[in-house]
């Protein structure tokens, strides 16, 4: 029940940001745009096998479970921190 909560939640947020962007997404040229889902789909799919993969290792070298949920906590934090310093990378090159 809480995993269709967060993904509807994770769907209402893109709807949300769809919106509130809208001038500049349609200012924009649509190979941009097809461009920079493209990436956003492909970066995601990266972080969630990193973080898949990688928090699977975690668990065999670790005991403790309290040390294994902060680990993997700023294991996703590390994720989503270079994720967004490669789009952001990316989509101001795309602007010039």
């Amino acid at each position: 029940m809480s995993s269709l909560f967060l993904l509807l939640l994770f769907i209402l947020s893109l709807v949300y940001l769809a919106v509130k962007h809208r001038k500049t997404i349609r200012s924009s040229h649509p190979l941009a745009i097809a461009g920079t889902v493209f990436l956003f789909v492909m970066e995601a799919v990266v972080a969630f096998v990193c973080f898949y993969y990688g928090g699977q290792w975690l668990a065999g070298h670790v005991d403790n479970n309290f040390a294994l949920v902060i680990l993997q906590f700023v294991l996703l934090f590390a994720l989503i921190v270079v994720c967004l310093g490669i789009l952001r990378k990316i989509l101001k090159q795309m602007e010039k």
